[in-house]
């Protein structure tokens, strides 16, 4: 789907969940997050095209055949992994770009039918 390729995810998780995880820090800005949040739009969205999907189930299928037959025909769900030493982050509390991408993020997946989880991983 795109020429240069695309990021589909960190983690591949249970019920073919896309798992995007960024490591920050209070000090980072709303750069690292906001660019995790709109890598996994991009994946997400990249993924409604049926040819790209079997594509990443070709590339699962050579690392774990078993994992790729269970695959369906798209993502199950899209999981942004914040790992972050402060443990009071949440998503009421990023800067308002971060807040922004986030919420076009979920407004679009969960528009496609994905589901979108945070989780902040202290």
């Amino acid at each position: 789907m795109h020429r240069r390729g695309f990021e589909a995810c960190d983690l591949l998780g249970p019920d073919h969940a896309l798992v995007h995880v960024k490591k920050t820090s209070t000090a980072t800005g709303s750069s690292p997050r906001s660019h995790l949040f709109a890598q996994g739009l991009v994946a997400a969205e990249s993924f409604t095209d049926p040819e790209t999907w079997e594509k990443c189930r070709q590339v699962v299928a050579q690392q774990d055949p078993e994992c790729a037959s269970r695959l369906g025909t798209r993502p199950g769900s899209l999981v942004f992994a914040i790992h972050h030493s402060d443990k009071k982050l949440t998503a009421g509390n990023l800067f308002t770009f971060a807040q922004s991408t986030l919420v076009s993020a979920w407004a679009t997946l969960t528009t496609y039918g994905v589901p979108v989880h945070v989780a902040v991983i202290p």
